[in-house]
C-alpha cells in the first residue's frame, strides 16, 4: 500500500457547501472524502483527458480511505454573496453563504494499493488547477508526494491526525467536532457522521489531534508520522 499526501493552500476564501444547508450554505472547514475524490478525478481529467466519470470510478474503487487535517486555525464566517432587486417594494434574493479561511495549507491524505494510480495523481496534481468545492475556491498544491504506509499494531490509545468515521472509535478520549459527510460522489449515498480534528472557539476552529481507542476491526495506519483510522470491509474514507 502507498499513501498520497497533498498540501493544499487556499488562495483566498473557500466554501464547500454542506449538502443539507440549501438556504444557509454552511461550509465544511476541511474537504470531506467526496470532495477529495472529486478533486483527484478532476486533476486526472485535466492532465490526461478521457472521461471524468471514468476517472472518478477508478479513484473511488482504488482508494482505501481519504482524510484531511489542518495545520493552522480556520476562521468561518457567513457572508451575503449576492443582492438583486426583484421589485419596487425592495424585495431581494439575498442569500447567505458561509466561507472559511486559513493561513496555512490543508493536508489531504489518501491510500491505495495501486501505486501507478497514486503516481499519476501526484503528477496531475502538480500541474492541474485545483479548487476546494466550487470553482471560485481556488487553491495551490504546495506539495504532493507518495509516502510509505505502516500498520500500527500496539493496543494503546492513538492520537488521530485526520478526520475519521465516528463508529471507527470504540472510545473517544479527547474532543473533536462532528460533521455529516458523503464518502463518495459518483453514486447516491447516505451522509455519514465523521469526527473532524477541530475544536470550535467562537468563529474559529482550532486544529487538534483526537485521542481514541479504535473499534474492533479498524486499522490504524501511520503515514508520515501521523495516524489515521481505516474501517475494514466498508466504504469509509
Amino acid at each position: 500500500m502507498v499513501a498520497l499526501r497533498v498540501s493544499l493552500l487556499p488562495c483566498a476564501l473557500y466554501s464547500m457547501r454542506m449538502p443539507f444547508t440549501f438556504q444557509s450554505a454552511l461550509t465544511y472547514p476541511l474537504p470531506p472524502p467526496s470532495t477529495i475524490k472529486g478533486m483527484f478525478a478532476n486533476a486526472l481529467f485535466l492532465a490526461e483527458r478521457g472521461s471524468p466519470l471514468d476517472h472518478l470510478d477508478c479513484i473511488e474503487q482504488a482508494l482505501v480511505f481519504a482524510s484531511a487535517f489542518a495545520s493552522a486555525p480556520i476562521a468561518v464566517k457567513s457572508h451575503i454573496v449576492r443582492l438583486v432587486r426583484l421589485d419596487k417594494k425592495g424585495q431581494t434574493d439575498a442569500l447567505p453563504r458561509e466561507f472559511a479561511q486559513t493561513p496555512q495549507p490543508i493536508t489531504a491524505v489518501a491510500a491505495t494499493e495501486d501505486r501507478d494510480l497514486a503516481q499519476r495523481l501526484v503528477n496531475a496534481l502538480r500541474r492541474a488547477p485545483i479548487s476546494l468545492g466550487d470553482s471560485e475556491s481556488l487553491c495551490s498544491v504546495v506539495h504532493a508526494e507518495l509516502c510509505d504506509v505502516q500498520d500500527v499494531t500496539e493496543a494503546a490509545p492513538v492520537d488521530v491526525a485526520g478526520y475519521f468515521p465516528e463508529d471507527a472509535a470504540a472510545k473517544q478520549l479527547s474532543q473533536g467536532t462532528l460533521y455529516w459527510v458523503h464518502e463518495v460522489c459518483h453514486k447516491a449515498s447516505e451522509l455519514v457522521p465523521y469526527v473532524f480534528p477541530l475544536l470550535q472557539q467562537k468563529q474559529v476552529l482550532q486544529p487538534t489531534a483526537v485521542r481514541v481507542v479504535p473499534a474492533s476491526g479498524v486499522r490504524v495506519l501511520r503515514i508520515a508520522q501521523e495516524c489515521f483510522l481505516v474501517a475494514e470491509g466498508s466504504e469509509h474514507g
